[in-house]
């Protein structure tokens, strides 16, 4: 294979990269006064509170400046160890699974945004530390967010039932989170 060359799988992520480069890139044009951005993926299901979730939490990202963004998705948050809907924790990761984040933030990452020779899915690269810069993200105790995504451009069933299959979604419709008040 030629350098000029590329696999199905790098052409499919390069794809999906510029797809979500120019989605957070033409949100600001399309919603000029809008100060944050919720990213929500097409194979996910969502919570009854999920705009709630989201109404009680984003102030936090104008309150305080070590945060990064507010996830509706808690990597660890399965239905045997995640049971409190009203609870948040702090973490150092990007979660992504429906996230939110300051126009300011979603800036920053599109200044650094990888150039076509850099091979990272896009979701991976927003993880780095390089681009978190030391600050974090609220996520939940029971995610807001469910991945029904079956098999994709880089995931297949066996993935989804080993990491996804058995993650808990909120499915109370009225939750008055916790410690939400600045």
């Amino acid at each position: 294979m030629s350098h000029h060359q590329t696999s199905d799988y790098d052409d499919t992520t390069l794809r999906i990269r510029e797809h979500y480069r120019q989605a957070l890139t033409n949100v600001w044009r399309h919603f000029p006064a809008a100060s944050r951005l919720i990213v929500l993926e097409e194979d996910l299901e969502v919570s009854p509170d999920f705009v709630s979730y989201f109404s009680q939490t984003s102030h936090l990202l104008d309150l305080d400046s070590s945060l990064w963004c507010i996830s509706a998705w808690n990597d660890n948050g399965f239905e045997s160890t995640s049971s409190d809907p009203a609870a948040l924790y702090r973490v150092e990761h990007f979660p992504g699974l429906g996230w939110m984040m300051t126009r300011k933030s979603v800036q920053q990452l599109l200044d650094v945004w990888p150039t076509e020779g850099e091979g990272y899915d896009w979701d991976l690269w927003v993880r780095k530390d390089s681009n978190r810069l030391g600050r974090e993200c609220v996520i939940p105790d029971v995610s807001r967010t469910y991945h029904f995504g079956i098999s994709g451009s880089h995931a297949s069933g066996a993935y989804h039932a080993l990491y996804y299959q058995d993650h808990a979604i909120n499915q109370v419709p009225d939750v008055q989170l916790r410690n939400v008040n600045g």
